[in-house]
């Protein structure tokens, strides 16, 4: 969207999307890479029920990227989104920045609901203890 803008504020909202939906992605496969269970990897998101009652540290970080990854603000992800809607409006791109609004909250569902299965859910067996013991 932003490279369709044609414009240098365009171009730059898209080169901070990337860096910031780098960071966020990288963070929240690093939480998902340091869960293991009997010293077995996670395989999917039903295994996340609970985690913000039998690991705090690691559910607060997994759901500050996940909301981040969503775009609520003040996190990163919303500014990013924020500027390249910005150079598609400004651009005469009215249509195209609408749908990526649409697209974003259908992402959000997914992102928020993982929240909500690590919140909300009835908590799964706990994952090992990341100190290996």
């Amino acid at each position: 969207m932003g490279l369709a803008a044609g414009t240098a504020e365009g171009v730059q909202g898209v080169i901070l999307y990337m860096a910031i939906y780098l960071f966020a992605t990288l963070g929240a496969f690093a939480c998902v890479i340091a869960m293991r269970r009997k010293g077995l990897q996670v395989e999917d998101i039903s295994s996340l029920a609970g985690l913000g009652r039998t690991n705090r540290g690691l559910a607060f970080v997994l759901a500050i990227l996940m909301f981040s990854l969503a775009g609520i603000p003040p996190l990163a992800g919303f500014f990013a989104k924020y500027f390249v809607f910005l150079a598609a409006i400004q651009a005469g791109l009215v249509a195209l920045a609408i749908i990526g609004v649409l697209a974003s909250v259908v992402g959000a569902y997914y992102y928020l609901r993982i929240v909500k299965i690590m919140y909300f859910d009835e908590p799964a067996e706990a994952f090992d203890d990341m100190d290996g013991e």
